[in-house]
């Protein structure tokens, strides 16, 4: 049996000290307030003053990859650059 083309490319990257497989395209991960991970294309930043605690993530991908208890973490202190 023959490979002819692999449709995704996934990567193993280090996050907070656990490993976890990503989208091959993933550049930087952060959390929502709500603890959800996400792994972008490029680099985001909070969305305003964060009131709704979400990500304005301003890059061409995203995904969901996982849920954290952040455990008093400030969730504005989570962007990680792993590309």
């Amino acid at each position: 049996m023959i490979i002819k083309e692999q449709l995704y490319f996934w990567k193993s990257v280090e996050y907070f000290g656990y490993n976890l497989v990503v989208p091959g395209w993933t550049k930087y991960m952060a959390c929502d307030e709500d603890g959800s991970l996400y792994a972008y294309s490029g680099n985001v930043q909070p969305e305003g003053e964060a009131e709704d605690g979400n990500w304005w993530y301003g890059a061409d991908n995203f995904e969901k990859i996982a849920i954290f208890c952040l455990e008093g973490v400030n969730w504005k202190e989570t962007l990680v650059e792993v590309g």
